[in-house]
């Protein structure tokens, strides 16, 4: 399949050629990367919970992928991924893969990237609560270890 093709799809045809790619498990990284890229993140997002039903996440070129498109994907698209995910019904071991790649995207994400972060960071509060709670301690430790470092007068 040409994935290039699927933004100038209408929808129904889009989610046609998802679901049959995703059953395939026909070069799902790259499926991803193309519907990231979509200005309507809803594609994307089907994507990724039809892969979670078909337990296709675990695999490592499709989480890697996953990750880096979360560090990424526009707000919207954070915000209609993880919405749609609280309301999918997934085998826990894909959910699993989706708190990792959020947990590990919310390290890499800057200041410009705060409401992206807040998303992140509601959705596994009520997701993964110990999970958030791990990040939180280890952003502590982190902020910590950075006071006691040496001074100022040891900057450049």
């Amino acid at each position: 399949m040409d994935f290039n093709q699927l933004p100038g799809l209408p929808f129904g045809e889009q989610l046609q050629r998802i679901d049959a790619a995703v059953a395939a498990g026909e070069r799902l990284p790259e499926l991803l990367e193309t519907l990231a890229g979509l200005r309507d993140h809803e594609p994307f997002a089907h994507a990724v919970r039809q892969a979670a039903r078909g337990s296709r996440l675990q695999d490592k070129a499709v989480a890697d992928a996953l990750l880096r498109l979360l560090r990424t994907l526009p707000d919207t698209g954070v915000q209609r991924l993880l919405r749609g995910l609280d309301r999918a019904a997934i085998p826990e071991g894909e959910r699993r893969v989706v708190v990792q790649a959020v947990t590990a995207a919310m390290r890499h994400l800057g200041l410009s990237r705060l409401a992206a972060y807040c998303l992140m960071d509601r959705w596994l509060k009520n997701t993964d609560p110990e999970a958030r709670r791990a990040l939180g301690d280890e952003a502590r430790r982190a902020c910590r270890a950075s006071l006691t470092g040496p001074g100022l007068e040891a900057l450049p």
